[in-house]
């Protein structure tokens, strides 16, 4: 492969999504040559499943996520290789996720948007309290899924109760349920803001990888003279975690932090999906800038 040149600039952004586990090691070697090939100053963003940021969202006119496979697809209709979905339409204002869900009365709920994919026939049940937002990105991805199937299926609205009306939609759920009964969205959980700060070195001598805590404060910044450039430094504040790649960090040790940023998280005390934001020196530190003084 020739090489490329790509022009420098400052405010690259790299999201890295995983979708699925088994794909990380190879989204972390992705992301480390795409950083390579911009010279370092992109700033990249961890998004994980189901806890997507709203700067990722905006990429998206809609963001659907759908299993996978030939004979699954939503261009393969006929009966003996299709697979009826179940379609989850939910979000606030225009960040609308669209995701398949297991197609269960569990899965039901009476604020949100569903899409019952039969194949040859197209449900969109309209919960008693959806929203217009999702109530459009439904009809989006009703219209999306007849027109890869040239127009055969049919798609039919149903808002509300006129869903007890017909048996079709409820036969792959084992039978009409009273709207009553159908589980409670849950609901988003409010990030509390916390005043404590804390500066760790991230250290893999023996291979394992470990995190030392150098710094912790509260309600007061860190310090900027306990940055090592030769090492990797993490900086927790309000359950996120920046990572600060040192200029001399190798890209070994950017690979095997990408890889194991999850077992990061969880020796310094954060959950699996917490946000993780990673920058370098010579790219936009704006964000990192903030917590040291």
């Amino acid at each position: 492969m020739d090489d490329v040149s790509v022009p420098i600039r400052s405010n690259f952004l790299i999201p890295m999504f995983l979708l699925i586990s088994f794909c990380q090691g190879s989204a972390a070697y992705l992301t480390v040559n795409l950083d390579d090939m911009l010279s370092g100053t992109p700033v990249q963003y961890r998004e994980v499943d189901g806890a997507e940021s709203k700067l990722f969202l905006s990429y998206f006119s809609q963001l659907m996520k759908v299993e996978g496979g030939v004979a699954s697809g939503f261009t393969s209709p006929e009966p003996e290789t299709y697979e009826t979905k179940l379609l989850h339409v939910s979000g606030t204002g225009t960040d609308v996720v669209v995701q398949q869900v297991p197609i269960d009365v569990s899965s039901l709920n009476n604020k949100d948007v569903f899409i019952l994919d039969l194949g040859m026939k197209l449900y969109q049940f309209n919960s008693v309290n959806c929203g217009p937002f999702e109530r459009m990105a439904g009809s989006g991805v009703l219209e999306k899924i007849v027109a890869l199937r040239n127009y055969e299926p049919e798609g039919i609205n149903i808002d509300g109760e006129e869903v007890l009306e017909i048996e079709e939609f409820w036969a792959p759920f084992g039978g009409v349920v009273e709207l009553s009964e159908l589980p409670d969205p849950p609901e988003p959980e409010e990030e509390e803001e916390s005043g404590i700060r804390k500066l760790y070195k991230v250290s893999d001598e023996d291979g394992s990888i470990g995190c030392d805590l150098v710094e912790e404060k509260d309600g007061e910044n860190l310090s900027l003279s306990l940055i090592e450039e030769d090492s990797i430094m993490i900086a927790v504040a309000n359950n996120e975690a920046l990572f600060y790649i040192g200029s001399g960090a190798s890209q070994g040790e950017r690979f095997h932090m990408n890889f194991k940023t999850a077992e990061i998280l969880e020796t310094i005390g954060l959950p699996w999906n917490a946000r993780v934001t990673q920058v370098k020196k010579d790219g936009d530190t704006s964000k990192w800038d903030e917590l040291f003084s």
